[in-house]
């Protein structure tokens, strides 16, 4: 059951060569730095900024895990999965383990996935939620 709680969705940004993304992750390490040197070694989660496939092109590897284990939850609510995350049921049937729930997923579990939409003239047209 532990296993659960390495269970993620993930995705990895890059910028193709465009100075200002690897500006971007350049000053995101330094402000990660500033605030890391605040905290007692090992507090604060560090994060991915490296190439993919060993090509020069930096990138931000991101990731979220889909479960929680109830013990670490800290009084967090279950949430339940949305249909297009689980449409199966199938994470939601792992939470409940041996029949006693184990791992649950909460608001920090859950990604939300947007889309924007300009029209001719450039100006944003729509935002919505995909999920």
């Amino acid at each position: 059951m532990n296993r659960y709680k390495f269970l993620r969705q993930a995705v990895t940004l890059s910028g193709l060569g465009s100075p200002t993304f690897k500006n971007a992750l350049m000053a995101a390490n330094e402000i990660f730095g500033r605030f890391d040197r605040q905290f007692s070694e090992g507090i604060l989660d560090s994060w991915d900024s490296s190439p993919v496939d060993d090509n020069e092109f930096p990138c931000l590897n991101l990731s979220n895990r889909y479960l929680t284990p109830a013990n670490e939850a800290h009084g967090l609510e279950a949430i339940p999965f949305h249909k297009g995350v689980d449409p199966r049921g199938i994470l939601q049937n792992m939470a409940k383990g041996d029949g006693s729930t184990t791992h649950v997923h909460t608001e920090d579990n859950q990604v939300q996935y947007f889309s924007m939409k300009r029209d001719a003239e450039g100006s944003i047209k729509s935002v919505n939620q995909l999920i």
